[in-house]
């Protein structure tokens, strides 16, 4: 007969064995799965919330910038020379203001960036190195008259010269600070009415790039500094709680569902995420694109799916930018909508393959595209 202590120890073993079974029946894997999908779920006590609200690292911003090496040749007829510099390397540090949660399974939220130089990132650049690049601020502006009113191009032109005080031709010679996040002073000083009419314009329709220079009449322009300490939102966002597979994505941007600055539905729909959490994914259900929703160019850029991969013996899947996405319309049609007519009576407003018209978006005559 068994003794009491080796009857203990038989139920005991009895009851890890039945524990056994049923992690074998059920599957551990689907035990792992819920542990993982209620641990990202935006609840205040998830491990993924306070990342998500804070992201702990920062993000790597990169600007590399083409300089002109021979302007003054440039200006009596040369082909320009250029140079890239960089990359001048920037820590952005992203935070997130919660406003409050929907009905819906949703939380609404304003996002703030903050930039930081780095130095050592940099290599040796600084931001008092100074370039010679494109005067756009001033193109930007007589193309903006052009298409708006083409016969005023020599009255507004003299205007300009007083708008931009510093101004010697169609190059900008500027510290890189001055160029990404300071800024260049605009001057609204003087009677003259062409220079008033542009002053009055701006104020009416102040571009994200511009900023008004406080105790003056003036402004200021910079690439950046519309991106640095501002906040942007509100968003509002699932959280993942009733349907984890929909964790991240953007219900609506400022109380939009679909963005206006496009004709079409399908150039203005809201798809995926802000880029700072994504849904888990499934195996035997990975999704063949992620979408991604960029509130500074006014749309969302989707991934395709290319592979898996290994690496530290942990698969990941591999995802790269979709060519279809900026792809020219004679490639994607779906791609029309985002054709803009400006800047020229003969142009449609349709653009080479990996190009984006940012001037829906931006109010100011820009293109975009991928990284070279």
């Amino acid at each position: 007969m068994l003794g009491k202590h080796s009857k203990l120890m038989f139920a005991v073993s009895m009851g890890f064995l039945v524990v056994a079974i049923i992690l074998a029946s059920w599957g551990f894997e689907k035990i792992v799965d819920k542990q993982i999908q209620k641990n990202v779920q935006l609840e205040n006590n998830s491990m993924m919330f306070d990342r998500w609200l804070k992201v702990p690292m920062p993000l790597d911003f990169k600007v590399y910038v083409f300089n002109v090496t021979n302007a003054e040749e440039v200006n009596q007829g040369e082909k320009p020379m250029l140079k890239e510099i960089g990359p001048y390397v920037y820590k952005q540090y992203r935070e997130k203001t919660i406003l409050g949660y929907g009905p819906n399974d949703t939380i609404k939220y304003m996002l703030r960036k903050r930039f930081e130089f780095d130095a050592e990132a940099s290599g040796g650049l600084t931001e008092d190195d100074e370039v010679t690049v494109i005067h756009f601020s001033y193109l930007a502006a007589l193309l903006t008259v052009h298409d708006m009113m083409p016969s005023l191009v020599g009255v507004i032109n003299k205007a300009l010269e007083q708008f931009f005080p510093s101004l010697e031709d169609a190059f900008l010679r500027i510290k890189v600070r001055d160029l990404f996040f300071d800024g260049i002073y605009l001057s609204c000083d003087g009677d003259n009415a062409a220079l008033g009419l542009v002053c009055s314009k701006i104020k009416g329709d102040m571009p994200p790039t511009m900023r008004p220079a406080e105790g003056t009449n003036g402004f200021y322009f910079s690439m950046f500094s519309h991106m640095n300490r501002s906040e942007t939102g509100p968003f509002e966002m699932k959280r993942g709680r009733e349907n984890v597979y929909e964790l991240g994505n953007i219900v609506t941007y400022k109380d939009q569902h679909t963005m206006k600055v496009w004709e079409d539905k399908y150039c203005g729909q809201i798809n995926g995420s802000d880029s700072s959490i994504f849904p888990p994914i499934k195996e035997g259900n990975v999704p063949k694109k992620l979408y991604s929703f960029e509130p500074d160019i006014c749309r969302s850029l989707y991934v395709d799916l290319v592979g898996k991969r290994e690496k530290f013996n942990i698969s990941s899947y591999y995802y790269e930018i979709s060519e279809s996405a900026l792809a020219a319309k004679s490639a994607n049609h779906d791609n029309k909508c985002f054709c803009k007519k400006n800047w020229s009576a003969n142009h449609d407003g349709c653009l080479l393959m990996g190009l984006l018209n940012l001037m829906p978006c931006q109010g100011a005559p820009a293109i975009a595209s991928l990284p070279h």
